[in-house]
């Protein structure tokens, strides 16, 4: 049986990315910090919706 460790460019110990590790650590990096604000966006979004159905519904309560 060949084991072929090279198919299309692709080996298990670098990928298919052929640049230095740091540039792939910087994307990596980039990549975290836009998720943990796109989370934070999220959350701070659904705070923000909540507390507006909250005083709405408070508002309406108050009316009757």
């Amino acid at each position: 049986m060949i084991m072929n460790n090279e198919l299309y460019n692709w080996t298990i110990s670098h990928g298919d990315y052929h640049r230095q590790h740091g540039d792939y650590d910087k994307l990596y990096q980039r990549g975290k910090k836009r998720d943990k604000l796109f989370r934070a966006l999220l959350w701070l979004g659904a705070a923000f919706v909540t507390y507006i159905v909250f005083f709405k519904v408070l508002a309406y309560a108050a009316g009757k």
